[in-house]
């Protein structure tokens, strides 16, 4: 076999003028670590080999040549991997977020990844052979330089294999936060160190925010006078403050931060806090109902405290508990009900007084053919009075609206009430004028407003209907106050005089006009207050008005007087809807 076989035939050609040079100038040749020499195998694939060349003489001289040839297969394989890894690595150092440096034991920076450009300022031709001190702040060197002496020395390293937290310097000098992990090896030159480094002045700066931030909330838990607790998204105990330890009466050191909710209240539960029941239960119920919505409550506990308790979902998935001391408001509250109490007894009583006053309609009955009254104080008592009295000839029927409502009106309506029973003594046959004049005298003397002294101004509208139904004729005055005349042909306002009475501009010695009436079959008569025609409401908002009553009364004026009530009330409550009465409101129809 021709030993060109061997050779691979691209360089097969070249091959024997190498052989014949070697012959040539035969020596031993040792076998190369060098796996760029090629072999050819039976099947023509090609392999890396070793050879070794070795001449040997015969006895008859001739020359011959021993090879020794070694399959580098492996070796060649193993070269590819390594160079794999050592590619795949260089790629990691390169691409990754966070600073990688190497130094040698003399601290000289040997490796410099894109990141540590990045992040301390310096190119990495800069860098590489530099002094680590380029990248150390100046208080670290010393400790550095005996840290490196103790590992190259066969000592411990105090960093190695943890995470720290030190300085870096930037290329301008500014130093900053890193965070730093430190390991150690040894290479082909000697002992080595890898640093990875981390720039964590972004998270400092959170940090530091957060600490702010926690140090206002406990701040704020500190001083609030209010007990205040919170819980994580997880139902865990996040903050509380010192108050809210002592309104729930629990002990110091019980609470931690991440204790669950539920086992807090179930401590609570179990020393029968929440009532009877399985403990376990009570604090499951509560814990749901605390998580399912905002709630508040006035809770009262075993010291005699009240507290207005708020529980609020945050916008995090947490829960806010916040307890405001309320006793001293329970206290005033309580204390203002039973002041209350007596006073709403004393007005109730003073209601059956004032309504004692008011004429029964049996008596109008007896003398009037058909009637309704419509009185509705605003309040419980009112500034609204009727009146009815029989005179000399006749009868009198008398509306009146006193200054104000509620207990000051009613007070006006007690006084109205005995000026009207002094004036008819005075003037037994009921002459209407006559009656205001006196009634305008006694009420200005009642309330001294006939002198200079004084700043009450009060007094009242009415009018005064006196009626001799044998001859079948009504006078009627009036003080700013009308009665409405209803029949067939249409309703007639007749006006009374423009004055009220008793107030201080009003003269004492007013006179006041009669109107002569005639009375008529079908005719129906009606007086009001203005708390009727005053009463805001409808769409517009708007006074109910004297033109909506005159059209009211005429529509229903043929109706028996009952029903016609029964109209007046519904077509006002329709007209005044959700709006706030005003004023007291009466009403009176009648028939003669």
């Amino acid at each position: 076999m021709v030993v060109d076989a061997l050779v691979p035939e691209h360089v097969r050609a070249g091959h024997a003028a190498l052989r014949d040079g070697f012959f040539a100038n035969a020596t031993v040749r040792q076998m190369t670590s060098s796996i760029d020499v090629m072999a050819q195998r039976k099947s023509g694939d090609l392999l890396p080999v070793s050879i070794g060349l070795s001449p040997l003489e015969t006895p008859t001289r001739d020359l011959f040549v021993m090879a020794s040839i070694r399959d580098n297969t492996a070796l060649h394989e193993a070269h590819a991997a390594a160079a794999s890894r050592a590619k795949e690595l260089s790629n990691i150092t390169e691409t990754a977020s966070d600073a990688i440096v190497i130094i040698n034991a003399n601290s000289e920076i040997v490796s410099w990844n894109a990141a540590a450009t990045r992040i301390f300022g310096h190119a990495e031709d800069d860098a590489i052979g530099s002094h680590i001190s380029l990248i150390i702040p100046q208080q670290y060197l010393q400790a550095h330089a005996e840290g490196i002496a103790r590992v190259v020395g066969g000592g411990e390293g105090k960093i190695l294999g943890k995470m720290v937290e030190v300085e870096g310097l930037r290329r301008g000098g500014e130093t900053f936060p890193i965070e730093l992990s430190v390991s150690t090896w040894m290479g082909e030159d000697g002992r080595m160190f890898s640093g990875i480094l981390r720039d964590i002045t972004d998270r400092k700066k959170a940090e530091q925010q957060v600490e702010a931030q926690r140090s206002q909330l406990q701040d704020i838990l500190t001083n609030v006078r209010q007990g205040v607790v919170l819980f994580d998204k997880d139902q865990r105990l996040a903050a509380w403050n010192t108050r809210y330890r002592h309104i729930l009466r629990i002990d110091y050191g019980v609470l931690e931060p991440g204790m669950p909710l539920y086992d807090l209240l179930l401590m609570i539960a179990e020393r029968g806090d929440y009532g009877e029941g399985d403990p376990a239960e009570l604090a499951r119920k509560r814990v749901a109902k605390l998580w399912a919505e905002d709630y508040r409550a006035d809770v009262a506990f075993a010291d005699d405290l009240s507290y207005d308790v708020h529980s609020h979902l945050t916008p995090n998935g947490g829960l806010l508990i916040t307890y405001t001391d309320i006793t001293d408001r329970k206290a005033s509250e309580k204390k203002l009900k039973s002041a209350y109490d007596v006073i709403s007894t004393s007005i109730d009583y003073a209601s059956n007084i004032q309504r004692s006053l008011l004429p029964r309609e049996a008596f109008l009955a007896e003398d009037l053919a058909d009637h309704f009254i419509l009185w509705e104080p605003r309040d419980v008592v009112g500034g609204d009075l009727y009146w009815y009295r029989r005179c000399r000839g006749g009868f009198v029927v008398i509306l009146a609206d006193c200054t104000g409502h509620g207990v000051p009106g009613a007070f006006m309506t007690m006084l109205s009430t005995g000026a009207l029973d002094r004036s008819l003594r005075d003037h037994p046959d009921g002459d209407p004028a006559e009656l205001l004049g006196l009634m305008n005298r006694s009420i200005k003397h009642f309330l001294g407003q006939d002198q200079q002294e004084g700043h009450s101004d009060d007094g009242l509208e009415l009018g005064i209907c006196r009626v001799d139904a044998s001859e079948r004729t009504m006078v009627f005055a009036g003080a700013r106050f009308s009665l409405f005349r209803a029949n067939d042909g249409g309703v007639t306002e007749i006006k009374g005089d423009k004055s009220g009475i008793g107030y201080r501009h009003v003269p004492a010695d007013r006179l006041f006009t009669n109107h002569d009436v005639a009375l008529a079959n079908g005719d129906t008569f009606y007086m009001t207050t203005d708390g009727l025609t005053d009463q805001i409401g409808g769409e517009t908002r708007r006074a109910f008005g004297k033109r909506r009553f005159t059209e009211l009364v005429g529509s229903v004026h043929a109706l028996p007087m009952a029903e016609q009530k029964d109209r007046i009330v519904a077509a006002l409550t329709g007209y005044q809807g959700a709006e706030t009465r005003r004023d007291d409101v009466s009403v009176i129809g009648f028939r003669v």
